[in-house]
């Protein structure tokens, strides 16, 4: 092109208008048009004898966009369909270019999507998710605070591991752990307890860290985000011991003997010189007292120390103590510290027949231990060991609930066991046998909203816990949570889903559970029941 054409406005005009041509954008099967940003264009100056072309081109810079066009506003729901527009490495990233779940959603993009199987959200579900791979989600959060976040999964295998993080890479989660649910299209909800958003327009980036033993990390339906405060959970401090001041043992006070009033000895009246001396009296022998035999002991054997001390306290603030009797036993003595040591016990009480005592002088909070001793005409037994409390992480069988009454270390609403196993006589706490897995075990069956339990645990490092819950449900299940002897919430309300069968069990994965350090009381408490008319069947609960 010449000089003289090249500044002549026509002829520039017609370039400019030629070069601007409209580019239609298509439309996916969905009916949505493909966002264009998810192309890429070069962008460069036209050349006019007053602004000659010398400048190099311009790629464009690329953001994700919502899908649909309407950002979903937290609190809420958000399908894991929905990722955002924008292509392959703007909007997500996956390892190969084929939809391998051969879902009708979403066409024209590489994400694994297929037809979904689960009643709770018949829509598509990403599926065959791999290490590596992640996807966008733009979200409008109103208010910042701290949320829960119930995530609906499924995998065929364990070892599956996502995270969550904002778009400025900051975690929104830690690491999370999708279960082996038994299969790609048999779905469960876990929940994650602290999770805080901050306010505004943002991009939630699901990043997928680690294969299952399926070689995927498992099939996503959605992630819902339940509002639970405007600022981050309290963290509950450790609970520091209060060591009470040594109470001295009570001795009886000493009774002096009886001792016979001092009678003085009988004087002989003077006699005079001239009458013949008195003879005295004859005084009989002295005869000692007489002495009962000795009696042996009742037994010429040491009982041995008692067992199975559990303490409960009751809401007045009484510790009730409770053990086995020991054979032989006459009576027993009761010690209390306030650390996990005899040799630093004060005397409680002692002389007590029954197998139970209520300690009203014990501290208000703080660790407390409790030792007994057998006593019995031959001698005093050892020292029984501390009632001990499991220690997390570990698990819990819900069967060993602590000792005592209704009302101290459990609440029924009938009491009889109406599950028929003969473990925990003496407790109207509903007990049944089934084999779940290799061997058979005792569970908690027929719980009914109002009913709870009390767990003593020994908590060495306080932070937060990821907490199994082996539950079951024929039918829609209840809800529950645990809390602390002070009634802080460990968890939020969880879920007991449909296992279709009252032995058929499955694992409720709650994270973020924060336990202070030292010895504490958790309560299982149950809070709604289900479509059953009860909230579910338990079998332990697992810490790490």
């Amino acid at each position: 092109m010449d000089q003289h054409n090249r500044t002549r406005p026509r002829r520039n005009k017609y370039i400019a208008q030629k070069s601007c041509k409209p580019i239609a954008a298509p439309r996916h099967a969905d009916g949505a048009f493909e966002n264009l940003e998810s192309r890429t264009f070069l962008s460069a100056s036209v050349a006019t004898a007053a602004h000659p072309l010398t400048s190099h081109p311009t790629v464009s810079a690329h953001k994700s966009a919502a899908f649909p066009s309407k950002k979903p506003s937290l609190p809420g729901r958000v399908l894991f369909q929905n990722f955002d527009t924008g292509g392959e490495g703007v909007a997500f990233h996956d390892i190969d270019k084929s939809n391998r779940g051969k879902g009708t959603f979403r066409k024209g993009t590489s994400v694994d999507l297929e037809k979904n199987t689960d009643t709770k959200a018949p829509v598509d579900v990403l599926s065959y998710a791999k290490a590596g791979e992640w996807l966008n989600y733009s979200v409008n959060i109103p208010k910042a605070g701290t949320y829960t976040l119930n995530l609906r999964l499924a995998s065929k295998g364990a070892g599956g591991v996502f995270h969550i993080e904002t778009e400025t890479g900051d975690k929104v989660t830690a690491p999370i752990s999708v279960p082996n649910t038994g299969g790609r299209h048999k779905w469960q909800t876990i929940h994650v307890f602290g999770t805080t958003l901050p306010k505004g327009l943002h991009t939630l980036k699901v990043v997928m860290d680690q294969n299952a033993s399926s070689g995927f990390v498992g099939n996503f339906e959605y992630m819902q985000f339940t509002n639970t405060g405007a600022a981050a959970p309290p963290v509950i401090p450790p609970v520091v011991p209060v060591v009470p001041p040594t109470v001295p043992p009570v001795v009886p006070p000493t009774v002096p003997p009886t001792v016979p009033p001092t009678v003085p000895p009988t004087v002989p009246p003077t006699v005079p010189p001239t009458v013949p001396p008195t003879v005295p009296p004859t005084v009989p022998p002295t005869v000692p007292p007489t002495v009962p035999p000795t009696v042996p002991p009742t037994s010429t054997i040491i009982p041995l120390a008692p067992t199975n001390i559990a303490a409960g306290r009751y809401p007045s603030g009484v510790v009730h103590i409770t053990w086995t009797a020991s054979t032989n036993a006459d009576t027993y003595t009761v010690y209390r510290g306030t650390s996990n040591n005899p040799s630093s016990a004060t005397l409680v009480a002692s002389n007590i027949t029954d197998t139970s005592y209520d300690d009203s002088t014990a501290p208000a909070s703080g660790s407390i231990f409790y030792w007994l001793t057998a006593k019995d005409g031959a001698g005093t037994s050892p020292f029984s060991s501390s009632n001990p409390a499991p220690s997390v992480p570990g698990t819990i069988e819900f069967e060993n609930f602590d000792n005592g009454p209704d009302g101290l270390a459990y609440h029924d609403t009938d009491t009889a066991n109406t599950g028929g196993a003969g473990y925990r006589p003496g407790t109207g706490v509903d007990l049944q046998t089934v084999t779940d897995g290799a061997a058979a075990t005792y569970t908690v069956a027929g719980t009914k909203a109002g009913e709870w339990l009390k767990y003593d645990v020994n908590v060495p490092t306080g932070k937060a816990y990821t907490i199994t819950f082996r539950v079951a449900s024929a039918g829609k299940g209840g809800t529950f949570h645990l809390e602390t002897e002070s009634g802080a919430k460990v968890t939020g309300a969880v879920t007991v889903p449909d296992t279709k069968s009252w032995t058929t069990y499955t694992d409720v994965v709650v994270y973020g559970a924060t336990l202070p350090q030292g010895v504490h009381t958790l309560k299982l408490v149950m809070d709604t029941n289900g479509a059953t008319g009860y909230v579910g069947n338990f079998n332990y609960m697992k810490f790490a």
